[in-house]
């Protein structure tokens, strides 16, 4: 089952190099409204934060979810809900982000910090949903080249990437609560992507996929 995703389109042709990854922090929780996470590491000011929250209700608020994070996208139709918000960095942080809810549930988030390039995001694209081990992220039309993020996640803890897509980067797993994955590919062009698939060690009722492009 494939879910409309939003889908955002910043800026104009490519005039910068793309952007590249600084570091990724995440955080899990089982049955709460909160979820903390820590800053990432060697953040500097005028980098991207994009945080990445799995959980299994509709959490996010017309409001957002926390003061300089702006929530950029969300799909909470099927089994697995998903929000993607971002933050650039002014100094001013501290060392962790407390995400408070709109409902209590499972949670996994996980911040992706990058560095240079618009410090934007192009494409964010359709979250894809399946009862199936294999959790697969559907190709994207992206506008700029990129820092490609491909996240996968699947409703059971414990579990395990027994295959994971080819070509890419592992920068988070979470395997308590619900498992959870974060994937990059470094240097991706304009134009259509390829569909990224992962397959977890075991089955549960839903897995889920998506693609987002930085630029």
């Amino acid at each position: 089952m494939s879910v409309l995703f939003n889908s955002m389109l910043l800026g104009g042709a490519d005039a910068v190099a793309p952007p590249v990854f600084v570091s990724a922090t995440a955080a899990s929780v089982s049955s709460s409204t909160n979820v903390t996470v820590n800053k990432p590491a060697g953040a500097q000011v005028g980098d991207l934060f994009t945080c990445i929250i799995w959980g299994d209700s509709n959490f996010i608020t017309a409001t957002g979810a926390l003061a300089d994070w702006t929530v950029v996208g969300s799909a909470f139709s099927g089994n697995l809900r998903i929000a993607i918000l971002t933050h650039t960095v002014d100094g001013t942080e501290g060392s962790t982000f407390n995400f408070s809810l709109a409902n209590s549930g499972v949670k996994n988030a996980t911040i992706i910090c990058t560095r240079g390039g618009t410090g934007a995001i192009d494409v964010i694209g359709t979250k894809t949903e399946a009862s199936s081990t294999t959790a697969t992220a559907a190709s994207i039309n992206a506008t700029k080249s990129g820092l490609l993020l491909s996240s996968f996640a699947i409703a059971a803890n414990n579990r395990t990437v027994s295959s994971p897509p080819a070509g890419l980067t592992q920068r988070s797993l979470l395997s308590t609560s619900y498992s959870s994955a974060v994937y990059e590919l470094s240097i991706s062009p304009a134009g259509a992507t390829s569909a990224a698939s992962l397959t977890w060690s075991s089955s549960a009722t839903t897995s889920a996929g998506i693609q987002i492009q930085l630029c």
